[in-house]
């Protein structure tokens, strides 16, 4: 079976991860900015049937890392490119200056990402990683390291009903972005 994958926004990307850093002060390490939008994207998925930013999840060693974002953080912190919106300091402290436009996102966005930073910012590093070991790390692919969205959202409690409906939502968005592709217009 085809794992269930979205399109990732990064416009909502951006502002997801400025959301955070700002109510944390506009700095954060990058495994915690990491886990705390992971653990978001958790909830999001499993009450609404769609992530927040769509950025596929690789299990790694200290639990799981938004894939996109990683390799960009990655690149900035190698200074193979800069960024106005983000800083790298010390190889692993992410910081801004800028405020997230609160515009970009959904309400249920900042409501779960508000939850997140709650539970998650004075976890320390062990319990971070231990928290996202989960169902979701353990049954990753264990070619790609990729992780089925269907597996995120039935280890945030996902129904049935649910998971049936994300996995259509994908399909539906596969198809749409197709139907773009092949017809060079954007379906709205």
């Amino acid at each position: 079976m085809e794992k269930v994958r979205f399109n990732i926004d990064f416009e909502l990307c951006r502002h997801a991860l400025l959301h955070i850093l700002n109510q944390l002060g506009n700095e954060c390490d990058l495994h915690r900015l990491f886990k705390i939008l992971y653990f978001a994207e958790q909830k999001h998925l499993a009450a609404y049937g769609w992530p927040i930013t769509g950025d596929a999840y690789d299990a790694m060693k200290y639990g799981l890392v938004p894939n996109e974002i990683y390799h960009f953080f990655k690149q900035l912190r190698n200074k193979k490119q800069t960024d106005e919106y983000f800083q790298i300091e010390n190889n692993y402290l992410v910081k801004t200056y800028l405020k997230a436009d609160l515009d970009e996102l959904a309400q249920s966005h900042i409501h779960f990402l508000n939850i997140s930073i709650t539970e998650n910012k004075f976890l320390n590093f062990e319990q971070l990683s231990n928290k996202s070991h989960g169902l979701a790390w353990r049954e990753a692919d264990k070619n790609t390291n990729e992780i089925d969205f269907l597996l995120i959202a039935q280890e945030g409690g996902a129904s049935e009903a649910m998971l049936q409906l994300i996995a259509l939502n994908a399909e539906n968005e596969m198809f749409i972005n197709e139907l773009e592709k092949k017809h060079s217009y954007k379906v709205v």
